[in-house]
């Protein structure tokens, strides 16, 4: 008889991956280090969710469809499963499993806060028709854990990250580093040092990149063998060792990008600062940059904090822990990630099909469907809570009608960029 909890995760991962594939593919991945007998499941689990993640990005055709993935999902969580209830040795795995998660949880580091910004305001002008104003930004950045920060470009994003990396002095409101300074040893000088700062447009840099990661944890004043240990450690951990002897003009935007992050990551920083790194790197690019900020992030060897400003939102949504959604320089939502949508009043979806609107209407007849709208790309549809995903894609197999994309954006962040649109 197979455990319970198993037939439990295989049942929700299955009713997820046509669904919802994005967090299908999340608990894939769980599920896999979990239970997979073979270490080479939780490979294939992870290529599964790097593929999703591309399926999944705004305005690309070629990855518009996600059926087959979902299918891969539901194939491959199946396999798992059986490897794992006819081992006989699946017990002792299990324990041994335990054993090992506890021991991880107990070298994690507390979830201290890093920086916290309080009642934050700023603005630029009062007097000019061209003001703008950030006001009322609460925010908790804390060690292991990732902030996006999402919102329409001329909204405040770059703003409210230069006042946290101590580029702009808000006007108004508290701005404290608990785990950097104690409430009256503030220093800039000493921020400096702990706190790394990534523009988006990357400063261009001479010699080789080995070189520059040794003498950037130099200055920081990590020398001698700890240097050499240091530069090697970086250079290894974010895949670098091919491109060590390279100058910048040798390298691609998206190797520029990760050896930016190396020369800020060398030094050992507590606090991260990201403004839109993803602006310039292609698909693979930003699933490999985001995946290894994913993991630094939760490195029990050096703690870190991370805060990032993206316009790629399924992106961000599938590594951050908080998200805060910036309009006119307030904040229409700042919490965990999981909590997105969980106020809504109506379900949003997104579609993408060769129909016009009214034509989509009529198919879409008899759901209680509020309204539908285009956003040039596709249409997004507006429907009771208790209209599902399926209720929908039910509607279009009985038409014949062929799906380009589908997705349920109620729970995203994409939602609430659709929220007061015409």
């Amino acid at each position: 008889m197979p455990p319970d909890d198993i037939l439990t995760a295989l049942a929700h991962i299955k009713n997820l991956a046509f669904s919802n594939p994005a967090k299908a593919s999340d608990l894939l991945v769980g599920f896999a280090c979990k239970y997979a007998i073979d270490s080479k499941l939780i490979t294939e689990s992870v290529l599964i969710q790097n593929d999703i993640n591309a399926s999944l990005q705004e305005n690309l055709p070629e990855y518009s469809n996600t059926s087959n993935l979902s299918e891969d999902i539901v194939s491959l969580s199946i396999r798992i499963g059986e490897d794992y209830i006819q081992n006989p040795d699946k017990e002792k795995i299990a324990a041994s499993n335990n054993i090992l998660l506890e021991k991880f949880n107990e070298l994690r580091p507390a979830i201290t806060s890093v920086a916290k910004v309080e009642n934050l305001s700023f603005y630029y002008s009062r007097k000019s028709k061209s003001s703008f104003e950030l006001s009322n930004i609460d925010l908790d950045l804390k060690y292991g854990q990732i902030t996006g920060v999402v919102g329409e470009n001329g909204n405040g994003k770059t703003t409210l990250l230069k006042i946290i990396a101590g580029l702009l002095n808000q006007k108004s409101g508290k701005l404290i580093y608990p785990a950097l300074f104690d409430k009256t040893s503030f220093n800039y000088e000493k921020l400096k040092q702990q706190l790394a700062y990534i523009p988006q447009r990357l400063p261009q840099w001479n010699g080789k990149v080995k070189d520059n990661l040794h003498f950037m944890a130099s200055i920081k004043g990590i020398r001698g063998k700890e240097n050499i240990r240091e530069v090697g450690y970086i250079i290894s951990r974010l895949g670098l060792e091919e491109y060590e002897n390279c100058r910048w003009d040798e390298l691609s935007g998206g190797y520029q990008m990760r050896f930016e992050l190396a020369n800020m990551l060398v030094w050992k920083p507590k606090l991260l600062v990201l403004d839109e790194p993803l602006a310039n790197l292609d698909i693979k690019s930003q699933i490999d940059f985001l995946r290894t900020l994913r993991e630094i992030t939760s490195n029990i060897r050096n703690p870190l904090s991370v805060i990032i400003s993206s316009q790629h939102l399924l992106m961000i949504e599938n590594i951050a822990d908080n998200i805060i959604f910036l309009k006119n320089g307030t904040a229409d939502f700042n919490g965990p990630m999981k909590c997105v949508g969980e106020n809504r009043k109506e379900n949003v979806y997104e579609v993408e099909c060769s129909l016009s609107i009214h034509e989509l209407r009529n198919v879409l007849q008899g759901l209680p469907v509020s309204r539908i709208r285009s956003n040039g790309f596709s249409y997004i549809v507006y429907t009771d809570l208790n209209i599902t995903s399926t209720d929908i894609t039910h509607k279009f197999k009985i038409a014949g009608i062929q799906i380009k994309l589908f997705r349920d954006i109620s729970t995203s962040t994409k939602s609430l960029f659709e929220i007061g649109q015409d």
